[in-house]
């Protein structure tokens, strides 16, 4: 008798495990946490751009002679003797090259590379972080050495009034580090190379910092403030909100608020744009998408979705 009562239990006990399995089976799957190259996923925004952006491309140059050194997208034209140290003495030897070049609107998002200056968003053909050490002690551009970034046109047809703008820092966080137009204001020229059937447009460097090949994007229409309001669990810390201009590369970051709210100023009114907002939290992911047209006083709620990196990367690849 104990014998049959063990094995009606046992029988009964495989139907239930059975009946869960199959039930978990047909439920829908919770959404996956993305993790990245990294050991872990990250904790923050500013971790989700180290991990997710556009990485340094490192490479050497010899002070002894002028040399071109191509990194990161970019071309880089080096005179002798280019480089001297924080305190202005000279450099000799070797010194290594550390490049990040950032030219699409989802390297610029998930790199938090957005386009604010003090007036204008600017649209970008480019933006390029150069950086120079020698055994690890940073470096600096030596007065009257001319070098050049040469920044490429993704097309068949340059632009012929670009301008430079540089960055000590550039931050979705900080309204202080925002690009500032050279002193420079010559347009910048293009130049093809036969050798790349490309044209470029070279941009001297007047620093080891950041710098910016483009032209403050404007129109003739009234300018207005946007506001974009998230649920209030979103912060600074754990997510970025952009403005992604038509038709343009020009991605600008609204600033937080507090509370869940961004904001910009200068937008122009009656411009088609689309609002991304990305977030990190506790390792999984959240992104809203919103296409819109710009009214005065533009404000908008979004609502963020669980969602993966790769889902992100596929939808900042279909910005307009």
């Amino acid at each position: 008798m104990k014998i049959k009562i063990n094995l009606l239990l046992l029988a009964s006990a495989s139907i239930i495990l059975f009946a869960q399995c199959k039930k978990e089976k047909n439920e829908d799957p919770a959404p996956t946490t993305t993790t990245t190259t990294g050991s872990t996923a990250p904790a923050t925004i500013t971790e989700l751009f180290t991990q997710n952006g556009v990485q340094v491309q490192s490479g050497t140059a010899l002070t002894v002679s002028s040399q071109t050194v191509s990194l990161s997208g970019v071309k880089i034209e080096i005179p002798a003797n280019a480089f001297v140290t924080i305190t202005g003495a000279p450099v000799t030897g070797t010194v290594d090259l550390a490049i990040k070049g950032i030219f699409t609107k989802k390297d610029i998002i998930l790199s938090g590379a957005p386009a604010n200056s003090s007036g204008k968003l600017i649209a970008t053909k480019g933006c390029v972080k150069v950086g120079a050490s020698q055994n690890s002690q940073t470096l600096r551009i030596a007065p009257g050495a001319n070098v050049y970034v040469n920044v490429p046109e993704p097309g068949t047809t340059p632009v012929m009034n670009l301008k430079k703008f540089y960055a000590a820092q550039i931050s979705i966080t900080d309204t202080s580090k925002k690009w500032r137009p050279a002193t420079d204001t010559a347009a910048i020229v293009p130049q093809f190379d036969s050798t790349t059937m490309k044209y470029y447009y070279p941009a001297k460097l007047d620093s080891v910092a950041w710098l910016n090949t483009g032209y403050e994007w404007d129109t003739v229409a009234a300018k207005t403030s946007v506001t974009i309001v998230l649920d209030s669990i979103y912060t600074a810390t754990n997510c970025a909100v952009y403005i992604s201009l038509n038709g343009k590369v020009v991605v600008g970051a609204l600033y937080s608020q507090g509370m869940g709210y961004y904001s910009i100023n200068n937008i122009p009114i009656g411009q088609n744009v689309k609002f991304v907002a990305i977030s990190i939290i506790g390792g999984t992911y959240y992104a809203a998408y919103l296409p819109a047209t710009i009214t005065n006083g533009f404000s908008s709620p979004m609502t963020l979705q669980a969602t993966t990196l790769s889902n992100i990367q596929a939808q900042l690849l279909l910005l307009p």
